[in-house]
């Protein structure tokens, strides 16, 4: 999944931030990257990957806490 077609909670997108600034003795980057998003599809959650300068996190975002955006055809 594309992580711009997505509409996640805001408390998910500051578990990103803090999970790409946890590096000890680094600054913060200025936002999580995103490395990629995976739809389970059995449970209906997300998982959300975000690299650190400490390692790659994974995060599991709960059906109710994630949805799609609409889609727009030009």
């Amino acid at each position: 999944m594309d992580f711009d077609d997505l509409f996640v909670s805001e408390g998910i997108l500051n578990t990103l931030y803090l999970a790409a600034s946890d590096a000890p003795g680094s600054d913060a980057p200025e936002g999580a990257p995103l490395i990629s998003a995976y739809w389970i599809a059995d449970t209906r959650d997300l998982v959300l990957c975000a690299a650190s300068l400490a390692g790659l996190h994974l995060i599991r975002v709960p059906e109710k806490s994630w949805t799609l955006k609409p889609c727009t055809v030009h």
